[in-house]
């Protein structure tokens, strides 16, 4: 009753606390152009280069530009003509098993290692608005198995 007595409105008065020193306009702006040039950024880097901490960086990113953090996806790499082989080799497969005539089959589990890229599915992640809105090659990593020769 006070407060609509003295400013003949319901509406909180203003505010007289600091102002914000880290989560200004300028660095809202400037933390968006970053993270468009480089969805891939750790949000711990981005505080440390504009000296602030790690929850403000987290507020500005959730809170004043509505992103979020997504882990990167394992995607497996196949060419298209590896696919081609897969489907002439499952085809005749299943005439051989049609026929009665599939000699021995020996099925491994033996994994045939590759050089692939460092991959962190805990601290590899895309910061985005939406994860639909992101094309496919940045929101995986493509992991693939070389047939090595004997």
């Amino acid at each position: 009753m006070k407060r609509y007595q003295e400013t003949n409105s319901i509406e909180d008065r203003p505010c007289s606390g600091q102002p914000r020193s880290k989560r200004t306009l300028d660095a809202i702006k400037a933390m968006r152009e970053k993270i468009h040039q480089n969805l891939q950024r750790c949000q711990t880097d981005l505080a440390v280069q504009h000296d602030m901490s790690r929850q403000s960086m987290g507020r500005l990113i959730h809170e004043d530009l509505c992103m979020r953090s997504y882990h990167l996806r394992k995607v497996h790499l196949l060419s298209e003509l590896q696919k081609v082989k897969r489907k002439d080799r499952c085809a005749k497969i299943l005439q051989c098993l049609t026929a009665g005539t599939l000699p021995n089959l020996i099925f491994s589990d033996e994994k045939l290692f590759t050089v692939q890229a460092k991959f962190n599915t805990q601290n590899d992640q895309v910061i985005s608005g939406a994860v639909a809105s992101l094309p496919t090659e940045v929101r995986s990593t493509l992991r693939r198995q070389r047939c090595l020769p004997l």
